[in-house]
């Protein structure tokens, strides 16, 4: 099983690196051009740790450049005035950074003791810049459900990575909200305001919670031991 996944996770990147940009300006550089709506997507630096993983099992050094390259162009054309990364050009949502800094940090966590230091040094500066704006906003940032769940695991990432418990305590405050919002059936709902319907009733969302929220929440717990 573990060989057919990684074969199947170096035919999807070589797939999408099929469509990478290559041109000397910082505007398209390094970017994936996608098929179907000939444009340039928002949260490609999302393959940071994918690309990472087949650099270190494959010795090839272009999956390790690519990543970075993702990340100098997400720096480039998408950092928010407050340090965060908007979702796409044009968008001014924030709140998916959480997913491309945890990207960076599973790399850093897993290879950061084989990354080469410049590499780790800019990876580790823009992934505890991206943490740090999540600790600021906590109380005030009001996203869907999946964003808690990915918030929280971030933030324990960052804790695992640091030793700075300032980030435990943080994610579990994000937690909290997750805790809350399983209804009497053991169901995560949370996916479309309002929250909670005048009749009581609230929006479950299978794909979301199934495809990333619970994992996310399995991933708090394996990073934390709760």
């Amino acid at each position: 099983m573990k060989i057919r996944a990684e074969r199947l996770l170096k035919e999807w990147c070589d797939a999408i690196l099929s469509y990478r940009v290559q041109l000397n300006t910082p505007y398209t550089d390094g970017a994936l051009l996608c098929p179907a709506c000939h444009l340039i997507h928002g949260r490609i630096a999302d393959l940071c740790f994918p690309l990472t993983v087949l650099w270190k099992k494959t010795g090839d050094e272009t999956y390790l450049k690519q990543a970075d390259k993702l990340i100098d162009w997400t720096e480039f054309n998408l950092k928010s005035e407050k340090g965060f990364w908007f979702n796409d050009i044009g968008s001014r949502w924030i709140g998916t950074s959480a997913f491309g800094a945890l990207s960076i940090g599973e790399a850093l966590y897993h290879y950061g003791d084989v990354l080469p230091v410049d590499v780790k040094e800019k990876w580790m500066n823009i992934f505890l810049r991206i943490c740090d704006g999540f600790v600021s906003e906590t109380g005030k940032l009001r996203p869907l459900i999946n964003y808690y769940c990915a918030i929280s695991a971030l933030l324990a990432m960052a804790w695992r990575i640091t030793g700075e418990e300032a980030y435990y305590e943080v994610s579990k405050k994000w937690l909290e909200i997750v805790l809350d919002r399983f209804d009497e059936e053991g169901l995560l709902y949370g996916e479309k305001y309002p929250i909670t319907f005048e009749d009581s009733t609230h929006t479950i969302d299978m794909g979301y919670n199934l495809e990333e929220s619970l994992p996310l929440l399995l991933r708090y717990s394996k990073l934390t031991g709760e």
